[in-house]
């Protein structure tokens, strides 16, 4: 299957990836897109 990932908006400008639960990643990655205008 296939895994989904899903974003939480911060702001408009940022997107952060989130797991299944909602709860922000917990990592040493940065897992905030900035948007590119």
């Amino acid at each position: 299957g296939h895994e989904k990932t899903n974003f939480l908006a911060e702001g408009d400008s940022a997107l952060t990836m989130i797991g299944k639960d909602f709860k922000k990643a917990v990592s040493k990655l940065n897992y905030t897109l900035k948007k590119k205008l």
